[in-house]
């Protein structure tokens, strides 16, 4: 089965994806190397592209991609919907192949004239839906998290939630602090304090670079970890 009791794709396996059209192989690979997709992007779109190659050699006769009309997309994208996924998750796997599309088009249209981008505007997305609707904690309930993280001697955890809570920084940013920001001293002239430069969400390579700002608060948790 390709589907997780958590409604996500299974990972392709290596050797799986050894069986994909070769052709197919080469040009993810080289679309993934573009400068200007970020490492989260690559990741993402390795694992969409990955699945959609699957998908050829599974339902499509592992044909190279430049033989694949809008109706190959359509298919696709219904295999999607009807494993259940949240539009959300269906959305990024079509952009991936649109994207890849495109860029055959692009790069290789002298070789494949006749090649279209399999999902044209015809091809209707799936309607926004909201599969896990997500409801923010209550300052009670986030105090409550706290305490119990800090009598279950949780330390590392009960700073990351509070590095998250009072910056609004991702999971992937709050990683990159290190732990020498517990020694730092107060911006000057302010009464807080910032992190090291941490790369953000963005174009490119190296994203989006800042720095978090934090409280006392937060310092004490860095300190008692």
């Amino acid at each position: 089965m390709w589907l997780t009791k958590h409604r996500k794709i299974q990972p392709v396996t290596e050797e799986e994806y050894m069986k994909c059209h070769e052709w197919n192989r080469m040009i993810l690979e080289e679309f993934l190397q573009q400068s200007h997709f970020s490492q989260d992007s690559v990741k993402q779109y390795r694992s969409a592209g990955r699945i959609f190659l699957r998908f050829i050699h599974d339902r499509f006769q592992n044909k190279p991609i430049y033989e694949l009309k809008a109706r190959n997309g359509m298919l696709y994208q219904n295999w999607l919907d009807g494993l259940g996924l949240s539009s959300s998750a269906i959305r990024l796997r079509r952009s991936l192949v649109s994207s890849l599309s495109n860029y055959i088009e692009l790069y290789y249209g002298e070789d494949y004239p006749m090649f279209r981008n399999i999902f044209p505007k015809g091809v209707a997305h799936v309607p926004h839906s909201f599969k896990n609707e997500k409801a923010p904690l209550t300052l009670d309930e986030f105090n409550h998290l706290v305490q119990t993280l800090d009598e279950q001697e949780e330390y590392q955890m009960k700073l990351y939630v509070l590095l998250a809570y009072y910056t609004g920084a991702r999971r992937s940013e709050c990683i990159q602090v290190l732990k020498e920001c517990a020694n730092y001293e107060k911006v000057k002239g302010k009464e807080f304090y910032a992190t090291n430069t941490v790369r953000g969400k963005g174009a490119g390579k190296t994203g989006k670079p800042f720095k978090l700002y934090f409280n006392d608060i937060v310092l004490d948790a860095m300190k008692e970890w």
